[in-house]
């Protein structure tokens, strides 16, 4: 039993480790800020700062619970 939970420990700490790697990178290359100048545009009307943010919630979410599992 121990040895289940140290390693459930151990694959948290190293998803955390990646996943900080993962949002540097991305944070780094700028996509963030490309995703919301994409978004804002006037098709989107006062909404698109608000999509694109929405937008990038769902991305870093998705890498989350991929990595994490839960």
């Amino acid at each position: 039993m121990k040895y289940k939970k140290g390693r459930g420990e151990l694959e948290m700490i190293f998803g955390g480790i990646f996943f900080v790697v993962i949002m540097v990178i991305l944070i780094s290359s700028n996509v963030f800020s490309q995703i919301i100048s994409a978004f804002n545009v006037p098709a989107f009307g006062g909404f698109g700062l608000l999509l694109g943010i929405l937008f990038i919630l769902m991305i870093i979410v998705g890498i989350a619970t991929k990595i994490f599992g839960k």
